[in-house]
């Protein structure tokens, strides 16, 4: 985990690839409907996915996965580009 840290403490930039890879892998599973990524069991509180999937839909929940994962994949091609330009 230490050569992990090490290695972005060092190489910032490629944490962007990072990012859009979760993302578009969380983009992927809402596309084909996964239950572990739509509507996983337990979570601390009471507003997680599964709280939004039994009060709006699942459609609901899947339209916000892509939309804060769509942020996530943005953000870090704007980091990737951001830290490759220096």
């Amino acid at each position: 985990m230490e050569k992990i840290a090490e290695y972005f403490q060092n190489n910032q930039g490629d944490f962007g690839y990072v990012m859009i890879v979760v993302s578009l892998f969380f983009i992927f599973g809402a596309y084909k409907d996964w239950d572990w990524i739509v509507a996983p069991g337990g979570g601390m509180g009471t507003f997680n996915r599964t709280w939004m999937a039994n009060n709006f839909g699942r459609k609901t929940v899947r339209v916000l996965i892509y939309i804060v994962a769509g942020i996530c994949a943005l953000v870090g091609v704007l980091w990737v580009a951001l830290y490759k330009v220096k």
